[in-house]
């Protein structure tokens, strides 16, 4: 409160580096043993190793040589464990965040982002697996990924400069085009850069003008599809099985995005508990926040495209859209 953070701004700051701090431009921390010092690292899957002098790296912490303080040994073994359950829950946590702050449209403006994400120890390597937009003004004015080195490139392998004006997000097809997300998705191919998640495949939904006065998204109702499949698609991806109404029957998958305050319902004909694999079919998607539900021409446009590409990957294991589709549903 008294430096005026928002919730997500205090994350920025505060993610755990588990011990970590930027050697070289890799990531180190240092373990004393006595009369030797070990380095740990995070290898190319994110997981802490140690890395002997040869450049060789285990996952398991090394016996005590006769040498070794038995003290600092034993404090040394505790931190290298303490440190690899820390990096893995981190991981796990700021991928996630970074899905939604791209659902948001969060930005972050230039120094921030330099120095809180993109030179931390730990999200620094995460950053470096996304691809980025500087944008004035509210217009993209680049589009960039960092590397290990701490330098950025553009899609044509050229540095790039970030410019301490801009304010910084996370790319998405509708903020580069089809064209531009195309080309960026085969620069990552090319140079093997594992993807947090798919970040530039989700093409932009265009919505009439009945759509965006619209409350619900009713483009998939009708689409039969096995429950299990449903839920594994929807529940992979973060959502939650909704509250069950009479006779133990639920009907939506429920997801929140904490930083708009707002949860994605995706609704269908509804599955009872416990749970059985019969075929249900999609009816409607919905965005509401404490007080309302929203029109669709509120919701984020990032936040939308990418439930509705939810609900829709999952409608594509189906066996489609059937006009007949409520005498083919059990509730």
């Amino acid at each position: 409160e008294r430096r005026g953070w928002t919730a997500a701004e205090l994350a920025d700051r505060t993610a755990p580096t588990a011990g970590f701090e930027v050697v070289d431009g890799r990531p180190t921390l240092a373990l004393d043993l006595g009369p030797r010092v070990l380095q740990a690292r995070l290898d190319e899957r994110l997981a802490v190793v140690i890395e002997s002098a040869d450049g060789a790296t285990s996952k398991s912490f090394p016996k005590p040589r006769k040498d070794d303080d038995p003290t600092r040994h034993a404090a040394a073994k505790k931190a290298f464990g303490a440190a690899k359950k820390l990096v893995k829950q981190t991981v796990r946590a700021q991928s996630a965040r970074f899905y939604d702050a791209m659902c948001a449209g969060q930005r972050w403006d230039a120094d921030t982002w330099t120095t809180s994400l993109s030179g931390h120890p730990v999200v620094g390597r995460l950053v470096e697996r996304l691809v980025w937009v500087a944008l004035r003004d509210g217009e993209r004015v680049g589009a960039f990924r960092p590397l290990p080195d701490g330098t950025l490139t553009d899609v044509e392998d050229e540095p790039y400069v970030l410019d301490a004006s801009s304010e910084v997000a996370l790319a998405h097809r509708a903020l580069l085009g089809g064209a531009q997300a195309e080309r960026w998705r085969a620069h990552l191919v090319d140079y093997e850069v594992p993807s947090l998640f798919p970040q530039l495949e989700t093409e932009p939904l265009e919505l009439s003008p009945a759509q965006r006065d619209a409350t619900a998204y009713r483009a998939l109702e009708g689409h039969l599809l096995p429950a299990f499949t449903l839920r594994n698609e929807l529940t992979g991806r973060g959502y939650e099985r909704g509250a069950a109404g009479d006779g133990g029957i639920f009907a939506e998958y429920v997801r929140p995005f904490a930083s708009l305050g707002l949860i994605a319902s995706v609704e269908f004909s509804g599955s009872p508990l416990p749970e059985v694999n019969e075929t249900v079919a999609l009816t409607r998607i919905v965005f509401s926040s404490r007080e309302e539900t929203l029109a669709l021409g509120e919701v984020p446009p990032i936040l939308l495209a990418e439930v509705v590409g939810h609900a829709g990957r999952a409608a594509a294991q189906g066996s489609g859209h059937d006009p007949d589709w409520e005498a083919k549903v059990l509730w």
